[in-house]
């Protein structure tokens, strides 16, 4: 552990926004982060931030207030409950989540209630179990009963308790519980050490005897405490400092030794002295409080004993003899009070800057060589200082050498890549000679053009080229280093100014570029070409220039902090972006860390802005920093080792190193407090707003008329130095985050129903990151407003729309269904029209297909009837022959020439009778075929029918075409007979099968002349259940594309003009209307296709 310094700043808290506090008699933190402070003289507790203070005061006419005016003590439970004791009225129960006090009172009559009303200590145990000191007696309270267990002492047993007057309670590391009593204020000697054992409910004493060393200087113990290193450490009256050995019982006195600067207390100078707190803060030192001889803190590294009081070091404003009450909280702050109302707050990890004495004020500074640190002061000379042997050497001007320095008033000091230390002044430019310790001065000659155009020096600046540029008040100079001359860089509008002391400053950008800063205001570029300086942006008085790691241009002005944005177009006053906080101060200096924090120089302070540039931290007084305009900080400068350095201090300067200031432990806690809804305070329930503690609360459920809500926002950051700003915004409501400041009200009106989250968050300290929570809040809507009841209007409107559109339906359905009606039968009318006509057509179209069968069947007629006339002419010639040869033999008398003549004659007639009945018949059937049928079946020959109409349609097809010719097949079943049906539909059938089958195979013959012969087979078949008679061509078949659509009427594959398309269709409604048979179809591309016309038994 790395011993820390001695100096520490003691914080006085005298008074919070309108709260002024009196006498604290005791402070604790509870488990939520809160101190708190029994304050004696306002007769009240107060919860503090590190923002703002709430009182809870006594109030006798309140049931629900503090319940005694006197808080003495106090303990903190696990839950953030507090336990409160009073010098005269009991203890309280403080419960953070209701803001309820429970009140614990000495009753007389009840021997289970507290002892006494007089309260010094309690103590809540690693078991729950409460232990309170009295000043009868020692009790224990057991939380879940509400009833007390008393220690008392006995006279007669030496095992009780040693005294009633009990002051301390402590509970050691092993859950061992220690007593100590006796009145501090009282001499009688009462008292003594106690050690409880839980087995036996006895106490083992430790006592003080004067013939023993080894035992308690006296009696009355008021402090105990363990060590981290296990050292167990007893306070008592007389300034009695004590080391107990636990196991041995033990006892080592501290006693003071004023030769011996260890760890020991002077002695008591009054009776009432006594050690009233020990206590180890989180660096590992003790503190030890005295009633009237100050405070007293223990490096046990060093074995160092510092004193703080009037009669001691005298650290800050702790001025102060007395002490009470000692309390480290969780960040390592440790908190004091004193007898005489007085409260300080110390921060051990407060960063402390060296203020170096040397009695003259420091103008600026720089270190040659690692070792020598150079001096330039207001008007003594220039300093050396040897770092190693503190050996101070000066320089100052003397008018009659003109190697000493040029003036006393030093302005700056530089050191150049080679060592070289450059020396501003008042009056001139100063080189310093090594060797010789003497100085080359290079001062304004109006009779040289290469000299300084102005003596006041207000800058010395190297660039990353090695020139040397040096400023004056009204414009900036290179240094031409081999001839020792200068070039001036100007402006017109830059012209001197009375304010002395100040001129330009020069710096250098990331890309090369020199600027220069103007206390006349403005910032300008340097441009070589022109040799002018170009002015790139107005603004204000310019003290100091600094480009940062990130390339972005600072400015230090009377007005503060100026900074550019990236692309360097414009600089504006720099404030830090989350929080709007204008660094207004009056800026002077400004240099960066080895981290690129900003290190700035101001009026009052020096301030850090953090490498993020979103917060800043301030070191002045406490940090010790007295600036008080005057002088200021104007200079600042950085060493090669990273140490810090600035100037000036009233009689020095300041230095630091920034990577050994320590990080304070700790961290900040953040609630949403003090809830109320319709302005009624809001506390944890089950079933209610709140079921749980606000503290930890993530959501809050609220009622459509619970929407005017307010609450606070309590940022627990004990280092605070000014009030915590909280930004809040709820989302869903809020378009921008909200400002309040710890423990301000923010309130919200008529917020609708919905769903929202309420996100807060602060700063924590400087460290550029945020504490950030969120609480959700839900608004529900009203009944009428609710899911169920939008579900319900929506039914509702549903069925509305539903019989509205039902009724609407029914009157236009019926209005419709009158015009239908109305249309219906003028339709029908015209339907019953057209259908008319279609069915004569339909009747024209048939007679046509008749027609067309008949023609086809022209020649084929034509042929037949042509064969039995040739027969009749033929045989009718030769009769004529006969008869007349039979004439000349019947003349010559030859009877049986004759009557054979006669026999042969008869034989020509029955011939030509014959041919003349086949002729006959043939007509016949012609004109039964024309003619519509009866629609009457009758048995007939399908035999015969089908062999007629195969000639014929063959015959028909040569009479057209006597190239055709076709094989023809015809395997009729003789058991077939005659069958009923009407014949005339049925040869239609058959012919117009046979008709196709021949179209099929001429058309196949056409386009394949060699190795085909056309062929038509006609089968009849007697069948189980009918006949069937099937005709088979071997022609190419048909498409699979077409094959349900032959039998539709007018479908054709014919060309134009030789079909109707009505053949196959009137045929298939003859066999399966006409006579309830079937018509099917086989057929196979590139190999011919078969009708099979199948008619049941009548």
């Amino acid at each position: 552990m790395k011993a820390q310094s001695e100096k520490l700043h003691f914080e006085q808290i005298s008074k919070v926004d309108d709260i002024s506090l009196g006498k604290i008699n005791a402070i604790i933190q509870d488990s939520y982060g809160f101190i708190w402070f029994s304050d004696q003289t306002n007769r009240c507790i107060l919860r503090y931030d590190g923002s703002q203070m709430k009182r809870f005061a006594f109030d006798p006419e309140k049931e629900n207030a503090l319940g005694g005016f006197y808080p003495e003590c106090f303990a903190a439970d696990s839950d953030g409950a507090l336990w409160i004791g009073y010098s005269d009225k009991g203890v309280d129960h403080f419960d953070p989540d209701t803001e309820s006090f429970t009140h614990y009172t000495h009753d007389p009559d009840d021997p289970e209630s507290l002892s006494d009303g007089g309260v010094s200590a309690i103590l809540v145990a690693h078991d729950g179990m409460v232990w309170i000191g009295t000043d009868k007696g020692l009790d224990k309270l057991d939380p879940s009963t509400g009833k007390f267990t008393h220690f008392r002492n006995d006279e007669r047993d030496d095992s009780s308790l040693s005294h009633n007057v009990v002051r301390a309670i402590y509970e050691d590391s092993e859950n061992t519980l220690w007593i100590g009593t006796g009145f501090p204020w009282n001499n009688a000697g009462e008292g003594g050490l106690n050690r409880y054992n839980p087995a036996t409910n006895a106490f083992t004493r430790y006592m003080s005897n004067s013939e023993d060393p080894n035992s308690l200087k006296a009696n009355q113990v008021r402090a105990i405490c363990e060590d981290s290193r296990g050292n167990f450490w007893i306070g008592t009256n007389k300034n009695g400092l004590h080391k107990m050995d636990r196991k041995t019982g033990k006892i080592t006195r501290y006693e003071f030794n004023p030769e011996f600067p260890a760890f020991s207390i002077p002695e008591s100078t009054i009776n009432m002295q006594h050690i009233t707190f020990i206590h180890e803060d989180l660096e590992g030192y003790l503190w030890i409080g005295t009633y009237s001889d100050g405070i007293y803190r223990w490096n046990p590294l060093l074995n160092i004993m510092t004193h703080y009081g009037t009669q001691g070091l005298q650290s800050g404003n702790y001025k102060e003899n007395s002490s009470w009450w000692c309390h480290v909280s969780d960040g390592g702050l440790i908190w004091i009070s004193t007898q005489e109302n007085k409260l300080f707050r110390i921060d051990p990890y407060i960063p402390q800057i060296s203020n170096i004495q040397h009695g003259v004020q420091i103008r600026s500074l720089v270190v040659k060589d690692t070792s020598e640190l150079w001096m330039g002061t207001y008007n003594k000379g220039l300093f050396r200082k040897n770092q190693i042997t503190e050996r101070i050497e000066k320089f100052t001007s003397n008018n009659k050498d003109p190697r000493s320095l040029s003036n006393d008033h030093i302005t700056n000091l530089f050191v150049d890549r080679k060592s070289n230390l450059w020396v501003g002044t008042y009056n001139g430019l100063n080189l310093f000679n090594e060797p010789s310790n003497s100085f080359t001065r290079f001062m304004p000659d109006t009779n040289d053009s290469g000299s300084l155009v102005n003596a006041f020096i207000s800058d010395i600046y190297e660039d990353s080229r090695s020139n040397l540029w040096i400023g004056t008040v009204n414009g900036v100079h290179k240094l031409d280093r081999k001839k020792g001359t200068f070039k001036k860089y100007t402006n017109q509008h830059m012209n001197y100014s009375d304010t002395a002391g100040w001129g330009v400053k020069i710096v250098e950008d990331l890309s090369g570029k020199v600027w220069v800063g103007s206390v006349e205001g403005g910032v300008y570029n340097v441009n070589e070409q022109t040799d002018q300086l170009d002015l790139v942006f107005t603004g204000p008085a310019i003290r100091d220039l600094y480009v940062d790691k990130k390339g972005i241009l600072w400015a230090g002005a009377n007005t503060g902090l100026w900074s550019s944005d990236k692309g360097w177009t414009k600089m504006s006053p720099f404030k830090i972006d989350e929080t709007g906080i204008f660094l207004g101060e009056w800026t002077y200096t400004l240099s960066g860390d080895t981290a690129d924090n900003l290190w700035i120089g101001t009026d009052v302070a020096i301030v850090k802005l953090g490498t993020d540039r979103k917060n800043k931290e301030i070191f002045g007084i406490r940090n010790g920093v007295v600036a008080n305009g005057f002088p200021d900080l104007s200079y600042s400068y950085k060493d090669k080792e990273g140490r810090m350095y600035f100037a000036s201090s009233p009689n020095g300067y300041y230095t630091f190193q920034p990577d050994e200031f320590k990080k304070s432990p700790g961290k900040m806690a953040l609630y949403a407090m003090d809830l109320k809804v319709n302005n009624e305070p809001v506390y944890a329930r089950e079933n209610g707003i709140l079921e749980t503690s606000l503290y930890r609360a993530g959501k809050i459920r609220l009622n459509y008329n619970e929407n005017n809500f307010s609450l606070s926002f309590a940022a627990v950051d004990l280092r605070a130095e000014l009030k915590k700003r909280i930004f809040y915004m709820l989302q869903g409501y809020d378009s921008e985050w909200q400002e309040s400041l710890s423990g301000q009200k923010v309130t919200y009106n008529k917020v609708p129903p919905g769903n929202y989250s309420l996100t807060y968050r602060s700063a924590i300290g400087n460290t550029g990151d945020w504490e950030e929570k969120s609480l959700g809040i839900s608004i529900t809507p009203p009944w009428w407003k609710t899911n169920w009841a939008y579900a319900f209007y929506t039914l509702l409107l549903a069925l509305g729309i539903f019989f509205f559109d039902k009724y609407q339906k029914g009157r236009i359905l019926a209005k419709e269904k009158a015009l239908a009606r109305e249309k219906e039968l003028k339709h029908a009318r015209e339907i019953e029209k057209a259908y008319t006509k279609l069915k004569a057509t339909q009747a024209q179209l048939i007679q046509s297909e008749k027609m067309a069968s008949l023609g086809e069947l022209t020649a084929g007629i034509a042929h037949e009837i042509q064969n039995p006339l040739n027969f009749v002419n033929n045989f009718s010639e030769v009769s004529k022959e006969l008869i007349a040869e039979m004439l000349e033999e019947i003349q010559k008398g030859d009877m049986e020439e004759a009557q054979t003549l006669a026999e042969d004659i008869v034989q020509n007639l029955e011939k030509i009778h014959h041919h003349g009945q086949r002729a006959d018949g043939i007509v016949k059937g012609m004109l039964q075929h024309s003619r519509s049928g009866s629609g009457e079946k009758e048995p007939t020959d399908l035999n015969t029918l089908a062999d007629e109409y195969l000639r014929l349609a063959y015959h028909g097809l040569r009479a057209k075409d006597k190239s055709f010719n076709a094989t023809l097949e015809t395997y009729f079943d003789p058991d077939v007979g005659k069958v009923n049906v009407m014949a005339q539909d049925m040869g239609r059938v058959i012919l117009n099968l046979i008709t196709n089958a021949f179209y099929a195979v001429k058309e196949k013959k056409e386009k394949e002349r060699e190795g085909y012969t056309p062929t038509v087979t006609v089968t009849t078949r007697k069948k189980e259940n009918g006949v069937e008679v099937s005709v088979k061509d071997n022609g190419e078949g048909i498409p699979e594309a077409i094959r349900e659509k032959i039998f539709q009427p007018f479908f054709t594959t014919k060309p134009t003009g030789q079909g109707t398309g009505l053949g196959l269709s009137m045929s298939y409604d003859i066999v399966t209307k006409g006579h309830g048979g079937e018509l099917k179809l086989k057929t196979k591309l590139g190999e011919g296709t078969t009708f099979t016309v199948q008619i049941p038994s009548s």
